[in-house]
């Protein structure tokens, strides 16, 4: 290097190799690198465990859902039958499509 001008490739790859060294010289201390690697590990086991469950639960949800049925209506032949069909087919829609009422206390 003694050998060699100034602005020297030789001089520039010494000056990258010292600074190489002195950044490796103050690097974070072993046990603050262990800490962080686990809990890097740490965070990203508890991802994945929490996405595999989400998938798993809507999975189950998908393969337990009810199926579509079709109903099977029943035609009464006297008008009496009709009138008490519809009369039944009115109370069930009423009930389920009514609201809950806040109970008093």
């Amino acid at each position: 290097l003694e050998n060699c001008p100034e602005n020297c490739p030789e001089n520039e790859v010494y000056e990258i190799i010292t600074r190489l060294t002195a950044i490796r010289e103050r690097q974070m201390p072993p046990l603050v690198s262990e800490g962080l690697n686990l809990a890097l590990y740490g965070m990203g086991s508890v991802f994945v465990f929490l996405t595999l469950l989400v998938l798993m639960t809507m999975l189950m949800s998908w393969l337990v859902a009810p199926k579509k049925t079709v109903a099977v209506v029943a035609r009464p032949t006297d008008p009496a039958g009709a009138r008490k069909m519809a009369a039944i087919t009115a109370a069930i829609h009423l009930h389920r499509n009514r609201t809950p009422t806040p109970s008093k206390v």
